[in-house]
């Protein structure tokens, strides 16, 4: 996972980038995931090389129609508390249809996203 673009947060001109996921099941349920923290980042582009994995119960409600993934970047700090970002979701149900009707499995990449989208 690669980030653009995060603000310096840190009074010297730095971030401590982490990423936390959240995968909604669309019942209210969510699994959170967080990755490493990226110390003292100056350029504005961490990158995660992190994989992160969700237990996932079948059959989802709603034939998974609300199960979306949250992710934030976050900027960890030591001695206040930590500053949120960014928020984005990604909406699952294309891909799950995808996984029904192809009854195969599908890689989460960007590239498969910059191809669907």
């Amino acid at each position: 996972m690669q980030c653009s673009n995060i603000p310096a947060m840190d009074i010297e001109g730095t971030n401590d980038a982490y990423i936390k996921a959240y995968l909604d099941d669309g019942s209210g349920n969510q699994e959170e995931c967080e990755t490493d923290t990226h110390y003292r980042s100056n350029d504005g582009k961490p990158s995660f090389n992190y994989r992160l994995k969700f237990k996932v119960n079948t059959p989802l409600p709603d034939n998974g129609r609300g199960a979306k993934l949250i992710l934030q970047a976050w900027d960890r700090d030591l001695l206040t508390k930590n500053d949120m970002i960014c928020e984005w979701s990604l909406y699952l149900h294309p891909l799950i249809d995808l996984v029904k009707e192809s009854n195969i499995g599908v890689k989460f990449t960007k590239e498969y996203y910059e191809r669907r989208c």
